[in-house]
């Protein structure tokens, strides 16, 4: 499902968070079956991690700015979700997600599959 042309959530595909800073592409995937975790910078691996924690930071330099990505999960139930990136410890951009009653139960029954399954598995 994707939210908007920089946010895209899916079962088998996980989320994905795209960001822009300085003419640099910056993309945080996230597996939805694995936990696994990798940011990119202009389509190449800069971090990567398996994770099935609701916090996780990844920390990397790109030509000389230090960037920071952070996700947070604060409820399963209600889907509220923040990825915010920093650069050089200011903030750039943050997405938060959270569920609306209004749309149904897509988005959330989206959100708790993508999360519950890595802790099952």
């Amino acid at each position: 499902m994707t939210l908007n042309n920089n946010v895209d959530l899916s079962l088998l595909k996980g989320m994905t968070f795209t960001f822009t800073h300085l003419q640099q592409v910056i993309v945080l995937k996230v597996s939805a079956l694995t936990g696994k975790e990798a940011v990119y910078i202009n389509n190449k691996l800069v971090s990567q991690a398996r994770n099935i924690k609701t916090h996780t930071v990844h920390e990397c330099d790109h030509e000389g700015i230090a960037y920071r990505i952070e996700l947070h999960v604060d409820s399963l139930l209600k889907g509220n979700i923040t990825c915010s990136l920093t650069a050089d410890e200011q903030p750039v951009t943050t997405y938060e997600l959270s569920y609306d009653k209004r749309k149904g139960k897509r988005l959330l029954n989206c959100l708790c599959w993508c999360w519950l399954v890595p802790v099952w598995a």
